[in-house]
Parts: structure tokens; C-alpha cells; sequence
């Protein structure tokens, strides 16, 4: 029942020995002066009288606290007393990340009032501030906030404005709420949206439904590219059936665009079925650069094999096997997996490989920090030259030109690639990707030679760097500006809605950097993240990360695991 001394609560309960005290009897036998005794004396009704009360207390009592447990939970009181001050609070007038802070004091509230409150945040024009609220109510698990979302916003006649619709589906779906399947289906019919539609296959996806099958597979056809990847993860999630999983390779195989073969290269990791393997091996055949090589990690995962990336031996080996072979266990599966991200996966003919992290892409983007703080030598020399590194400097970024400048001399012919430099600004070495001969590769190491740590002691030679000297005095870390670019996002752009956009011409970025963001449009580590999920959600731009350095890395090993990447710490 809680505290019953708490200020919050509105029912506070009597010590029992005062509930007796204040039961009156019958017939009471007072003193000659009326004064109760320190001993009274009960006539013979009045024992029986008050057990009689105090029985009917105790069951009055149950029914209270099982009728209106949060009038009587200091808790639940304290989380009403938080939706209050959120409505006070709340207003579009504030800057968003008070907006999501704000948003972010009702995690874990789980009541209807907190679904109510939150769902007015659907209107917020800023995506950041609409996917927090998203992400909260859907954390939430009660009955009655799923069923106010499908009343109030799908089934619902009046509600005509789609963004609110797709916020209550987005949000349904990471409930799990199976009761909006059916509402789903039937807002999705009714929809021309692209924002809706996104989102209630993901909704779909979410609660894993096999009854949006239906509407899934028919979405693989939609001429809108995003679509049919959003549909692709989603029947990932939703495991779907060997019976239909054709209609998925059709993809993989025929799809023109990339990204969505890629989707349904990664689908096969969650499908797990036998009916998988043929299909990757043709595309280990077929395919180039970095989809090849996510044929073959797939394929690793489902059959454990250790064959390496030869289409012909993984064939040999599956119109041997195929008869009777049974997938392996997937916790040996998952603990191999793990073993690849801290060791690397190797290829037979990798294009390219930075620090120990090997790709067969052939469109690739080194992103590099020369914020002030990259002068700083490392402090763990020991553990450099016990790898066999042992470097002419152990400043930080003479150890990175080091690995970079033998990276781009080891670079494939049919590579294409280009490099950013980052502090508070942004130094593109070209305008676009280009080939990896001989006269360009040369050029790159030239430009990777020529970096130095801007806004540190190396003052003197900042004006090789080619930056304004107003930037170079800042020498920060502007982590969201570098990511944005090299994704192909304009830093300034609309954060509305998700990311539309496929047109890219990197598929693989190595980002490297020394430090947490201290400069730039978004600074907030978990709104960095945010953002790269929303721009490259559909993109598929696989991400490494490197750290080198002593700080707090969460942010980068988060960069990696959300975007298909390597996380590799360097050492500090």
C-alpha cells in the first residue's frame, strides 16, 4: 500500500490500536467524573462489536486497494504529479532538447495519462523530439494505452492528419500490440501516405504479427525503393514462413537497387532457414564489392562453416550437404559471431582494409579527427608495440596517418574512395569518389601526410590544412557535422520525418576520431544517434568505428553496432 506517511498520498492509514480507540461501543462504564480510566471496562457487547468493525475495515480496505491503486500508491501519485508538471512544462517555445528531456522524465511512468500527455507531442514539427515520444509510450505495456493510441488515432474517422496516425503506429508497434493488427491493416489500405505506410510495416514488423504477412509481400512491389526495404526488415522480424520467403529472394537477386538487396542479404541472419543458404551462395557468386562480403558473413552465421569467401567451395559444400544438414545452434552461432567482431573477419580478396578491419567494398569514405587534442600522444606505447607497431611518433594522429597512408597504398584497383578531415570544419580531399590509381592514391597519402592537429601547439602549421583561420583557433569535435557528410545528409537539412533519400555513393565509411562531440548542430551523443538511425535507415551505409584515446567510447561502439559496423578501440 506504500508509505502512508508520504506527502503524496491521499489515504493515510491509522495505527490499528487508534482504529480501535475510535470505535465507539454500546455501553461503556466511565468513571465517577465521566473520564475514561486508564483501564475501561467493556460491557459484554462491546468486544464482539469491535471485532465485527475491524472485519469489515479490513475487507473495505482490500476493495480500496484493489479498486484504486493509485490513490493509494505514493508511486503511481508521484508519477501523476510528473504528467502535471510535464503539461506545464511542455511547450514548442522550448529548444528541443529541453522538449526531449522533458519527454524523458516520463520513461517508465506506464500510465494511460502518460500515453495521453505524450501523444500531443505527435504535432511537435522537430523528429527528434516526435521519435522520443515514440520511443517512450512505446516502452509503456498497459492495456489501456494501446487501446487509447488504436481508438484515438486508427480507428478513429475524425483523425485525418497521417503524421499523428504514423506516430500511434510506430509507437503500437514497439508495444507489440497484437490488438492493432487488424486497425493496421485497414489504415494501410486506405493510405496513398509514404510516412504511414512506412510506418505501419514497421509497426508490423514490431509486433510480429503473421497476419500483416499479406500487406508485407504486397509492399515488396511498391516502385518506392525505401518501401520495400522497410517491408524486407520488417518480415525479418516477423520470421516469416520458408512458404513465402521466395518472394524475398526475388529481391536479393533482381531488386535494381542496392540497398534493398542489401536488406534482404541481413534479412536472411533472422530468417535462419535452409531455404537461405542457396540463394546467398549465388549472391556471393554474383554480387560485388561489399554485398558479397555481406553474402559470405551471413552465410558464416547460418551454417558456422569456416569456408572462405569462394562461391564454388560454399556450393561443393551445400550440394553435399543439402540433403540432410541441419542448421547449427544458434547461442555456438551468436559466440562466433562475437569472436568475428573482436577479431575481424577475414576475406580471400578483401579491397581494403584500415586498422585490422577488413570490407570488400568498393565505395569507401575515411572519415579522420584532427581536432586539437590529436597531438596528444598515446599513453599505452606498450600495448602499440606489443602488436608489432612500432611507430616513428605515438602522437595520435601520426599513428592514424601511419595506418591510412598503408591502407591507400593497399587499396584495390577498382576501389573508389575519398577522405574527410574533421575538427570544428570539414576538409574534403575531393569533391566525389574516385578511383584508386596510381596518381590519385599517391595524391591521398600527400593529403594524409599534410594533416595536422588543428587549434593545438602545432599552431604554426595550421595553414596547410587549407581551413579559415577563425576555425582552426577552435580545433573541436564536430562528430555530427562529419557523420552527416559523409552519409551524404547536408548538415542543415529538415529532420521532419525519416530519410528518404537513397542516392549515395559510398556504401562503407571508416569514422575515427579521438573524442566526444564539443561542437556543431547536435552535440547530445543520443540525439547523434538518432539521427544516423533516421538518415541511414534505409541508406545501408555500413559504419566502422575507431577509437584512439582516453575517453568515454560509448558513443562509438553504439555508431558501430546500430549501423552494421566494427567497433575497434586503438588504445588510449
Amino acid at each position: 500500500m506504500g508509505d502512508p506517511n508520504s506527502p503524496t498520498s491521499e489515504y493515510r492509514a491509522a495505527p490499528l490500536s487508534a482504529i480501535v480507540r475510535s470505535v465507539p461501543t454500546r455501553r461503556s462504564v466511565p468513571t465517577r467524573r465521566s473520564v475514561p480510566t486508564r483501564r475501561s471496562v467493556p460491557t459484554r457487547w462491546s468486544v464482539p462489536l469491535i471485532c465485527t468493525v475491524l472485519s469489515l475495515l479490513l475487507v473495505f480496505g482490500g476493495v480500496l486497494l484493489a479498486a484504486e491503486p493509485s490513490r493509494l500508491s505514493p508511486v503511481q501519485d508521484g508519477d501523476d504529479e510528473l504528467v502535471m508538471e510535464f503539461k506545464r512544462f511542455y511547450s514548442k517555445d522550448r529548444s528541443v532538447r529541453e522538449r526531449i528531456e522533458a519527454i524523458l522524465v516520463l520513461d517508465g511512468v506506464n500510465t494511460l495519462e502518460a500515453t495521453k500527455v505524450l501523444s500531443e507531442v505527435f504535432d511537435d514539427d522537430d523528429f527528434k523530439v516526435r521519435q522520443a515520444a515514440i520511443d517512450t509510450i512505446g516502452s509503456y505495456d498497459g492495456l489501456g494505452s494501446s487501446q487509447f493510441l488504436i481508438e484515438t488515432f486508427l480507428t478513429n474517422k475524425r483523425e485525418k492528419n497521417v503524421r499523428r496516425k504514423a506516430c500511434a503506429a510506430e509507437a503500437l508497434g514497439m508495444m507489440g500490440a497484437s490488438a492493432a493488427v487488424v486497425p493496421l491493416t485497414e489504415t494501410f489500405k486506405r493510405t496513398k501516405d509514404w510516412e504511414l505506410k512506412r510506418a505501419i510495416a514497421t509497426a508490423l514488423g514490431g509486433i510480429k504479427a503473421e497476419e500483416g504477412i499479406p500487406v508485407l509481400l504486397g509492399l515488396l512491389e511498391d516502385k518506392d525503393a525505401t518501401l520495400r526495404i522497410t517491408a524486407i526488415d520488417a518480415l525479418a522480424a516477423i520470421r516469416l514462413p520458408a512458404l513465402y520467403q521466395d518472394k524475398i529472394f526475388h529481391a536479393m537477386a533482381d531488386d535494381s537497387n542496392w540497398q534493398v538487396r542489401a536488406a534482404a542479404i541481413e534479412s536472411a541472419r533472422l530468417l535462419r532457414t535452409l531455404e537461405c543458404i542457396q540463394p546467398l551462395i549465388d549472391r556471393l557468386r554474383e554480387e560485388e564489392g561489399r554485398l558479397r562480403g555481406d553474402a559470405y558473413l551471413v552465410l558464416k552465421d547460418l551454417t558456422f562453416n569456416t569456408y572462405s569467401d569462394d562461391a564454388d567451395q560454399w556450393q561443393k559444400f551445400w550440394d553435399r550437404a543439402q540433403g540432410n544438414y541441419e542448421l547449427p545452434d544458434y547461442d555456438k552461432v551468436m559466440a562466433e559471431r562475437k569472436k568475428r567482431e573482436s577479431e575481424g573477419t577475414r576475406y580471400s580478396d578483401a579491397n581494403a582494409q584500415f586498422v585490422g578491419i577488413p570490407t570488400q567494398s568498393k565505395r569507401i569514405i575515411f572519415v579522420i579527427d584532427i581536432s586539437g587534442s590529436m597531438e596528444t600522444q598515446v599513453v599505452e606505447i606498450d600495448r602499440f608495440r606489443a602488436d608489432g607497431k612500432d611507430y616513428a611518433s605515438f602522437q595520435r594522429l601520426e599513428i592514424v596517418k601511419t595506418e591510412l597512408t598503408a591502407t591507400i597504398e593497399n587499396l584495390g584497383s577498382n576501389v573508389e574512395f575519398n577522405i574527410l578531415a574533421f575538427a570544428t570544419d570539414l576538409k574534403w580531399w575531393k569533391k566525389r569518389l574516385v578511383s584508386s590509381n596510381i596518381l590519385n592514391r599517391n595524391s591521398a597519402k600527400k593529403f594524409v601526410r599534410g594533416l595536422k592537429p588543428l587549434g593545438g601547439a602545432l599552431a604554426g602549421f595550421r595553414s596547410r590544412a587549407g581551413i579559415s583561420q577563425a576555425a582552426l583557433k577552435q580545433g573541436k569535435t564536430n562528430t555530427f557535422g562529419a557523420l552527416m557528410a559523409a552519409l551524404g545528409v547536408p548538415e542543415e537539412s529538415s529532420s521532419s520525418t525519416y530519410d528518404r533519400n537513397l542516392k549515395s555513393d559510398v556504401d562503407t565509411i571508416y569514422f575515427l576520431s579521438d573524442g566526444a562531440p564539443t561542437v556543431g548542430k547536435v552535440i547530445d551523443q543520443d540525439e547523434i544517434l538518432t539521427e544516423v538511425k533516421r538518415v541511414n535507415k534505409v541508406r545501408k551505409i555500413v559504419l566502422h568505428t575507431i577509437a584512439i584515446g582516453d575517453f568515454r567510447k560509448t558513443l562509438m561502439k553504439a555508431l558501430a553496432k546500430g549501423n552494421g559496423g566494427v567497433y575497434v578501440d586503438l588504445g588510449k
